[in-house]
C-alpha cells in the first residue's frame, strides 16, 4: 500500500540481500542544507559552502520528519502539498533574537525532490549565523557521544534552545537553558561560528556532567574547539580585523597554579590537551587524536568543582589504565605523563621501572584440590628486569610465605600457588628486582597492599530473581517487621 518498490541488490551466488532499498509512492524526497563558513574562524575570515543540515525539521501535508546525519530526508504526502524547513531540528532549535527566523518553503507534489539551501544567496549576516549555530551545535554534540555515549542528558536532550542576533556585541554566553550568540559590531564578528559553539556549549556539557564553571568551565569549553578543529587558535577572526589570531591560545606555556582570571586560567587544561594531542599523534598518528578526545570529553564526567588542578592528569591516567593499577603505568601513559607535565599538573609518581602483568587475569579463585597456575609477564619500562628475582608472596591468615617463579612457555614466569583449605582466603602480591637493583611490587604499596583470591573450586548460583514474577517473598513481622523474607 505504500510503497512502489522494493528494490534489493542479492548475492548471486549466496542469494543475500546486501542491500534494500523502499521507493515510497507517496513522498516528497530531498536534502536540507546551507552555506556554512568552513573551517575554525569567523565569517569573514573563511568562506562558506553548501553542507547538508543534520536531522534537520521538514513539515508538510500535516506530517513532520527529520532528515539524517547529512541532511537528507523522506517526507511522507499525498497530491499537491507545501514543503517548510527551518533551522530546526531533533536536537536543536535556532532562534533569530535580530528578527524573523530562518524558513524556506515550497510547492510540490508526491515523488517529487525538493532541496533546501538556507542562507543560498550568502548575502546576510543573520541568516549566516543562523546556519552556523545550527550545524555547529550538532557538530559538538555528535563528536560528544561519538566518544562518550553515555554522557548524561545530552543524548535524548531534544528543542535545545540556540539564540542568533541576541543584543550586543563581542560575547557569547551559556545560561544553563541556552547557547547565545551576539551580532557583528564594536570590531568583532559575528560569534555564531565553529569554536565559540563547540565553546558554549563544552560549558553545558561541564554542567550535565555536574562540575562548576570557573576556570574549569572555560578551559573545557575552549577543549572542545580544539578537539573538534585541530586549531590551536581559539576564536580566530573574533576581532574582525585579525583572521590570524584568536582571542586565545591553546599553543601556551601556563603552569599550575594559576592565579588570574578565568577565561586567562582555562587556558591551563587547553594547553595540556594541546601538548597531549602533540604527542599522542606522534606515537599514533592515525588513532592519537580519537584516543585524546575519547580521554578528555570522559574525564568532565570524573571531574569536581570549578578548579584546574593535578587531580585532572590523574583522572586522565585512571580512564586511560587497563588493569586497576596504575602503578605499573597506562597504555599511554608517557604521552598523557608529558602533556600535563609540560605545565606543572602532575602530582604523582613515574610508574616503577617494571611492569608486571597477568596476561590470563589475576585469579579469584584458587583450587582447593591442586595447585594454581597463574602467567606472569614483566615488561621493561626504564630498566630490565633481573633474572631469578620474581617472587610470589602470599598468606592465608597464617603467615606470610613465598615462593620464586618459574619460567614458562606461553609467559615469561609462572606463578604457583599452593594447595590452600578450602574457604580460605589468600592475601597475594609479586615482586621483582632490576638489573639496576629497584624493587618493584604488584600492587604498588605491597604488602601494605594486597590482591585477594579465595579457595574454592567453584560457585553455583542456587537462587536469582529478576522481581518480574513472585517468587515466594512475603513480608516478616515482628521485630524486623517490613523486611522482605524469602
Amino acid at each position: 500500500e505504500n510503497y512502489r518498490k522494493l528494490e534489493l541488490v542479492v548475492d548471486a551466488k549466496s542469494g543475500d540481500v546486501l542491500h534494500e532499498t523502499n521507493l515510497i509512492l507517496d513522498a516528497v524526497t530531498g536534502i536540507v542544507s546551507g552555506m556554512a563558513t568552513e573551517s575554525s574562524g569567523a565569517d569573514v575570515c573563511d568562506p562558506e559552502s553548501v553542507v547538508g543540515m543534520p536531522y534537520a525539521k521538514v513539515t508538510g501535508d500535516g506530517n513532520t520528519v527529520y532528515a539524517n546525519a547529512n541532511g537528507s530526508y523522506s517526507l511522507p504526502a499525498s497530491g499537491a502539498v507545501t514543503v517548510v524547513s527551518r533551522l530546526e531540528g531533533r536536537w536543536f532549535n535556532v532562534n533569530n533574537i535580530s528578527g524573523a527566523d530562518a524558513q524556506l518553503s515550497t510547492s510540490s507534489s508526491d515523488g517529487s525532490v525538493v532541496n533546501f539551501v538556507h542562507s543560498a544567496a550568502n548575502n546576510n549576516e543573520q541568516y549566516r549565523a543562523q546556519v552556523n549555530a545550527y550545524l555547529q551545535s550538532n557538530v559538538v554534540r555528535d563528536y560528544t557521544l561519538l566518544h562518550a555515549p553515555s554522557f548524561p542528558t545530552i543524548g535524548t536532550q531534544t528543542n535545545w534552545p540556540v539564540n542568533t542576533g541576541v543584543n550586543g556585541t563581542c560575547n557569547a554566553f551559556y545560561d544553563y537553558s541556552s547557547i547565545n550568540f551576539y551580532n557583528a559590531g564594536g570590531g568583532c564578528s559575528n560569534t555564531a561560528f565553529s569554536v565559540i559553539v563547540h565553546h558554549e556549549y563544552g560549558h553545558h556539557l561541564v554542567a550535565e556532567a555536574g562540575s562548576g564553571q570557573g576556570a574549569y568551565g572555560e578551559g573545557m569549553g575552549d577543549v572542545m574547539g580544539v578537539l573538534i578543529t585541530g586549531d590551536n587558535q581559539l576564536a580566530r577572526g573574533f576581532f574582525s580585523n585579525d583572521c590570524v589570531n584568536g582571542i586565545r591560545n591553546a599553543d601556551n606555556n601556563y603552569q599550575y597554579p594559576c592565579s588570574g582570571e578565568i577565561h586567562d586560567c582555562g587556558q591551563l587544561i587547553s594547553g595540556c590537551v594541546w601538548d597531549i594531542i602533540i604527542e599522542m599523534e606522534a606515537s599514533y598518528p592515525i588513532t592519537g587524536h580519537a584516543i585524546v578526545s575519547v580521554l578528555a570529553i570522559n574525564s568532565i564526567m570524573m571531574h569536581s568543582g570549578s578548579g584546574i588542578n593535578p587531580s585532572i592528569a590523574v583522572d586522565w591516567l585512571t580512564l586511560d589504565d587497563n588493569d586497576g593499577d596504575l602503578s605499573n603505568g597506562t597504555p599511554h601513559w608517557n604521552e598523557i605523563y608529558a602533556g600535563f607535565d609540560l605545565h606543572n599538573m602532575v602530582d604523582l609518581p613515574e610508574p616503577q621501572v617494571l611492569s608486571i602483568e597477568y596476561p590470563s587475569g589475576r585469579p579469584e579463585l584458587l583450587d582447593p584440590n591442586s595447585e594454581t597456575y597463574v602467567p606472569i609477564n614483566v615488561v621493561a619500562v626504564s630498566s630490565d628486569p633481573q633474572d631469578g628475582t620474581g617472587i610470589l608472596h602470599y598468606n592465608d591468615g597464617s603467615s606470610w610465605l613465598q615462593d620464586s617463579l618459574y619460567p614458562a612457555e606461553l609467559s615469561d614466569y609462572a606463578a604457583i600457588f599452593p594447595v590452600f583449605e578450602c574457604g580460605a582466603s589468600v592475601d597475594w602480591y609479586i615482586s621483582f628486582e632490576s638489573v639496576d637493583s629497584d624493587y618493584v611490587v604488584s600492587p604498588a604499596g605491597a604488602p601494605s597492599t594486597t590482591w585477594t583470591a579465595m579457595s574454592f573450586s567453584g560457585s553455583e548460583v542456587v537462587f536469582e530473581d529478576d522481581f518480574e514474577t513472585n517468587q515466594g517473598w512475603t513480608v516478616s513481622s515482628g521485630a524486623s517487621t517490613g523486611n522482605w523474607v524469602r
